[in-house]
């Protein structure tokens, strides 16, 4: 029996374990635009380019290459990955209504933006809002976007009102099945 639990705790952590990600989400809020984003990412192994300064903090949302804010002193890291090539045909919409963590990923240049006192693999969580517009006229089209960084980080963009396609519920069905098999034997010892 402890060998069954062993294996069960084992396998849960296995399973649970999940590589760094940033998960963003773009969505239409009554006549506005929210972007909003959480989450880690890890960038070691990746170079630094000079940082920069953003006198005016600003977000901004350019769907044939890029998302995020930009919020005081930041740093670009060069990053490869592989992903969409857009979400969308927009152009770009700025807006100076920010608040949270500097955030800021280039998909065509290869780059991501964060604080320059950010730790690798720390939180980050922000947002902006982009007033009296639409997730249309912004060019963004609906759905989930990946983009996989060589070291398996990940960001992700959900645009609009978008379901999870499959949910994971791995972990809940390995504890049920470690609860039934728990139970089996307690039922055959008790024989």
């Amino acid at each position: 029996m402890k060998n069954i639990l062993a294996a069960f705790a084992a396998l849960t952590c296995v399973f649970s374990a999940a590589d760094a990600a940033i998960d963003a989400k773009l969505e239409q809020i009554g006549a506005n635009v929210l972007l909003s984003y959480t989450g880690s990412i890890d960038l070691s192994g990746y170079r630094q380019t000079p940082s920069g300064r953003f006198d005016r903090n600003n977000a901004l949302v350019r769907p044939d290459n890029s998302f995020g804010v930009r919020n005081g002193e930041y740093q670009f890291w060069d990053v490869s990955v592989v992903g969409p090539a857009n979400f969308g045909g927009g152009t770009q919409t700025s807006t100076i209504n920010v608040s949270g963590d500097t955030f800021f990923f280039n998909f065509s240049t290869e780059r991501i933006g964060v604080a320059t006192n950010y730790t690798s693999g720390s939180m980050i969580a922000g947002g902006a809002l982009f007033q009296s517009i639409t997730l249309a006229a912004l060019g963004a089209t609906p759905g989930s976007y990946l983009w996989t960084l060589t070291n398996g980080d990940t960001i992700s963009l959900t645009v609009g009102d978008v379901a999870d396609p499959v949910p994971l519920p791995l972990p809940a069905v390995l504890f049920a099945s470690g609860l039934a098999a728990f139970g089996a034997l307690r039922r055959k010892a008790a024989r």
